[in-house]
């Protein structure tokens, strides 16, 4: 195999275990119904948004678990990316700071770092994904 493909396929395997890591992540709070959604939801307070906490924790469960699902698959995998990183961004702002210990916020960073990247580079040779380019 050449570089390019043996790029393709680790790129491939990042995308499949990393999605699928967030999917699993999320189905709890999927799953967690509407008093979950409300204490996920009420960590946007730190960016100040204050209101409707258990629709904020909604999304973010389905950023996590259907965002988790498509970056795993490559469809609709920047904005699901996109959404992702907000959702980690939110969770290290919770997690810094204050009485806040390194392990309060360093997964967060580790996974927003990484959906970062992932929504840079786009979802791959190997994905569900139309591209336009071709």
């Amino acid at each position: 195999m050449n570089e390019a493909t043996l790029k393709d396929i680790g790129y491939l395997i990042l995308r499949l275990g990393l999605g699928a890591i967030m999917a699993r992540h999320g189905w709890p709070k999927i799953i967690g119904g509407t008093q979950m959604w409300t204490d996920v939801g009420g960590g946007m307070s730190v960016i100040g948004i204050t209101f409707f906490p258990a629709f904020w924790g909604f999304c973010a469960a389905v950023a996590e678990f259907g965002g988790g699902i498509c970056v795993a698959l490559g469809i609709l995998h920047r904005p699901a990316c996109g959404l992702i990183v907000f959702t980690m961004l939110v969770a290290f702002l919770n997690g810094f700071g204050g009485t806040h210990t390194f392990n309060d916020w360093n997964h967060p960073a580790e996974l927003g770092v990484a959906f970062f990247a992932m929504l840079l580079m786009g979802p791959g040779r190997f994905s569900l994904s139309v591209s336009l380019n071709k």
